[in-house]
């Protein structure tokens, strides 16, 4: 059974937004300064963006985590990792970056629903995050964030890529103290436990909102990748940080890069 007894490695650097991250669940922070947004901006132009597809449960909203070349996924993990970098080691207390992906709504993209994000590493002794820094202005009507604060304190239970149990994570919000859209301005970040009930707002400006979302996580821990085998056991794959350039979201993952091993775990609560 997973648990949310401390002390849990830090995530800041800084007391006070350590502080603010373990009783919210998430920060909000100026990221990057102007040169690196436009070199960012740049960066995210030139690259090949064809074959996006649109999430299954928001219409016009894409990840290019799914997107199925390699050599994509690699450029956009390069891209983020080389210019955000720099400001990741001023914030964050001894990290690696598990993944990193765009997320796109497209002008008219409806509303991502409540979810919890996958589970990344033994959340008995570490956090896992997602920083979320959109390279335009977003507000309450041009797809800002949103969170739930302290629903991270409720979870015990693993989050499988293949399982998703929205009645579970609905059962956060019912005890949550705070529900509210974030907007942020281009070059500042939210960063988010991966156990705090988020959402999004449509995208009803006329431009595509553009984010680039990573998840990042103590250096010394160990990357984790949860599966539900045919049989409804839970497995617990342990992966290196390339594993995310070749695996193909919702497949099995026992033929991507970067597998190091796998348990079943058959007690372990899943939602």
């Amino acid at each position: 059974m997973i648990t949310t007894a401390r002390p849990r490695r830090r995530t800041f650097l800084d007391a006070d937004r350590q502080a603010s991250f373990e009783a919210d669940g998430y920060v909000v922070v100026d990221l990057l300064d102007a040169e690196a947004l436009d070199a960012l901006r740049a960066g995210y132009t030139s690259l090949d963006h064809r074959q996006h597809r649109d999430s299954p449960f928001a219409e016009g909203f894409h990840t290019t985590v799914y997107d199925p070349r390699t050599d994509y996924r690699r450029n956009v993990r390069d891209l983020i990792g080389h210019v955000v970098g720099p400001s990741l080691d001023r914030l964050l207390d001894g990290h690696q970056v598990v993944f990193a992906n765009f997320a796109v709504k497209l002008p008219h993209a409806a509303a991502v629903p409540h979810h919890l994000d996958w589970t990344f590493v033994d959340e008995d002794r570490f956090s896992s995050a997602t920083v979320w820094c959109p390279l335009l202005d977003t507000s309450l009507r041009a797809g800002a964030l949103g969170a739930v604060a302290g629903t991270h304190e409720r979870v015990d239970f693993v989050r499988p890529v293949n399982h998703r149990d929205y009645e579970r994570h609905a059962a956060l919000l019912d005890a949550a103290e705070a529900e509210v859209l974030i907007p942020v301005a281009a070059g500042q970040a939210i960063v988010m436990d991966s156990r705090v009930v988020h959402w999004s707002s449509p995208n009803d400006a006329p431009q595509d909102r553009v984010v680039a979302a990573f998840v990042v996580a103590p250096s010394e821990a160990e990357l984790v990748h949860w599966w539900v085998g045919p049989d409804g056991v839970p497995v617990r794959y342990q992966v290196e940080s390339d594993f995310y350039l070749s695996y193909v979201i919702g497949e099995s993952p026992a033929a991507a890069w970067g597998l190091v091993g796998s348990t079943r775990h058959p007690d372990v609560p899943i939602g």
